[in-house]
C-alpha cells in the first residue's frame, strides 16, 4: 500500500470521526431540548419519572372511564333510551 493510499484512508477515517462528533452533539443539544420540555411541560425530572406519571394518568383515565360508561348505562335505563 502507498503512502497516498495510507493517507487518504487515514483522511476519511478523520471525516467520518468528525461527523460522528458532531451527531453526537446534536443529539445531546436535542436530548438536553426534550428534558428541558420535560420539565417545563410536565414537572419531570427524569424519564423514568415521566413513565410513572403516564402510568398513573392511564389509570386514573380508566377508572374515569368506567364510571362514565357506568353513569350512562344509568341514564339509559332510567329514561329508557
Amino acid at each position: 500500500m502507498k503512502n497516498t493510499d495510507i493517507e487518504r484512508k487515514l483522511i476519511g477515517f478523520k471525516q467520518k470521526i468528525d461527523e460522528a462528533k458532531t451527531e453526537a452533539t446534536e443529539a445531546e443539544g436535542a436530548i438536553k431540548q426534550l428534558m428541558q420540555e420535560l420539565q417545563q411541560n410536565f414537572s419531570c425530572k427524569t424519564v423514568e419519572e415521566a413513565r410513572q406519571k403516564r402510568e398513573k394518568l392511564e389509570q386514573d383515565l380508566e377508572v374515569i372511564s368506567g364510571k362514565l360508561k357506568k353513569g350512562i348505562a344509568k341514564l339509559e335505563e332510567s329514561y329508557e333510551w
